[in-house]
């Protein structure tokens, strides 16, 4: 991610809030996660909780200016962000022989194999002719 994040003033300034809602709301740095199946979406905002009327009057403009069933404000604290993740090592996968042996020819058979299932009728027989309109044969 980018070292400046986008804050609420800059993500919705141009949609319509109730007055002193969008000023309360806007140095807030924002993330926007939006389910297109369920129709809603999640504002994340990282500071401090503001007044529950507030964030009710945020949570419907929001649901009526996208049309959504549902929109929801969540507030992240940057003192939680800071803990880092677990970090968790994974084994080195283990590579196997070839069962043969020989590998060299393993390849070859696959690659004569793909190139023979991609051309049509498998490499043999009439080449076809590519038609651009109609049909060849009279035949209708």
């Amino acid at each position: 991610m980018s070292d400046k994040q986008v804050t609420f003033q800059e993500t919705f300034g141009q949609y319509p809030f109730p007055e002193g809602v969008l000023t309360s709301f806007a140095a807030y740095p924002t993330r926007v996660k939006v389910n297109h199946q369920a129709r809603t979406m999640t504002v994340e905002l990282e500071g401090e909780q503001l007044a529950p009327n507030l964030v009710d009057q945020v949570q419907q403009s929001l649901a009526r200016a996208f049309n959504l069933h549902q929109a929801a404000v969540e507030f992240h604290s940057a003192q939680a962000e800071a803990q880092p993740a677990p970090v968790v090592e994974m084994p080195p996968a283990a590579s196997q022989p070839a069962p043969d042996g020989d590998l060299y020819a393993q390849l070859e058979a696959m690659r004569r194999k793909v190139l023979n299932q991609s051309m049509p009728g498998g490499g043999h027989g009439k080449p076809k002719v590519k038609q651009l309109y109609g049909k060849i044969n009279g035949k209708k």
